[in-house]
């Protein structure tokens, strides 16, 4: 597990005294609001420990946020896919990012005509070149072998 990109909030419980200490807020999107909170406090975090008891359950319908794919929710984890790019880009760990093709490719497919404008544009302008394009490799790699 790498500790800047704690994937899930269920079952992790996070000190309190580093969460106020950093200001660290779940951010306030329409999907994918606990990514950046997760991936902070990975990064302040001094010790992690890992304990396997299952202490949350968790309720999954069919119209969840887990299996939701409209514009909305896919241009959401888009943005906050980004965000967490530029973060670990700040501290020199951008290779650790989750990637924004993923969600590139879920908005492509909701229909929207202006995908490339909203997903493409800002990616590339934000983005380094160079991980721009070892994301869309490590895309496309994951598409084929997995």
């Amino acid at each position: 597990m790498n500790r800047n990109c704690l994937r899930k909030g269920r079952s992790l419980l996070y000190s309190s005294s580093v969460v106020n200490k950093n200001n660290i807020k779940f951010d306030e999107t329409l999907a994918a609001n606990d990514v950046m909170f997760s991936t902070k406090n990975g990064y302040y975090s001094e010790n992690i420990s890992i304990e396997l008891t299952e202490i949350y359950c968790s309720t999954v319908r069919s119209n969840s946020l887990d299996f939701s794919f409209s514009y909305l929710h896919a241009l959401s984890r888009f943005e906050v896919s980004l965000n967490q790019y530029v973060f670990l880009r700040s501290i020199g760990k951008e290779k650790l990012c989750r990637g924004v093709w993923p969600y590139i490719e879920q908005v492509k497919k909701s229909g929207d005509q202006r995908w490339f404008k909203k997903t493409i544009f800002p990616a590339f302008k934000i983005m380094t070149k160079r991980f721009f394009v070892y994301d869309f490799f490590r895309f496309i790699y994951t598409k084929i072998f997995n």
